[in-house]
């Protein structure tokens, strides 16, 4: 069986990431701000779209009977992606879902990324593991780098720098991380920091 990882953004409306195993699926550009229901008819305008589960065929070499699809994102979202690939014939299983394995092709992204130079880009990879797997090694990551952005920028990028930073270092902390519990009470425990802060991003 081939697993396709299909991965949304509620907040933005928008596919953030596709995979079958571990292959990343870059050619989402037609569809990924588009409503779940547009991806599966084909179009033949200028820019070309083959419907979604063709293209997910041809790039598995399979046949609907091997795949099987998982979906991170809202509930509701989740039900209208549901309903879209039963009308084509497919199960959908929700126990097939392991955030583990299925963040891999995420993490040989992430990590060719950084390898690259391009940081924007493995940053973006790093925080959809870090949510949609929960993993608190890269929350801890994103926490810690954007604690040293905070403290190598300039005065007008500090305040969202160290937003992001203690946000990250939260998430990680409430996951048991040990060194983010430290850093969190590290910076507690400087007032000079707090004082440049939001109180009540510090008190959520």
């Amino acid at each position: 069986m081939k697993k396709v990882i299909v991965i949304y953004d509620d907040k933005k409306e928008k596919l953030i990431s596709l995979a079958i195993d571990e292959d990343y699926i870059e050619d989402i550009e037609y569809i990924k701000n588009r409503p779940i229901p547009e991806w599966f008819p084909e179009c033949k305008g200028r820019d070309g779209w083959d419907g979604f589960i063709k293209v997910i065929l041809d790039a598995a070499g399979c046949s609907k009977e091997d795949l099987e699809f998982v979906f991170y994102g809202g509930k509701d979202s989740e039900e209208v992606f549901k309903e879209c690939i039963q009308r084509e014939g497919i199960a959908y299983k929700e126990e097939v879902k392991n955030p583990e394995s299925d963040m891999k092709a995420n993490k040989i992204v992430a990590k060719k990324a950084w390898d690259s130079g391009k940081n924007k880009e493995g940053l973006r990879q790093y925080k959809i593991i870090a949510k949609y797997e929960n993993n608190k090694e890269f929350q801890y990551f994103l926490a810690d780098y954007y604690y040293k952005e905070y403290l190598n920028q300039e005065e007008e990028k500090e305040e969202e720098l160290l937003k992001e930073s203690l946000k990250y270092y939260k998430i990680a902390a409430r996951n048991q991380h040990v060194e983010a519990q430290y850093k969190l009470f590290e910076i507690y425990s400087n007032g000079e920091i707090i004082e440049k802060d939001n109180q009540e991003q510090l008190s959520g």
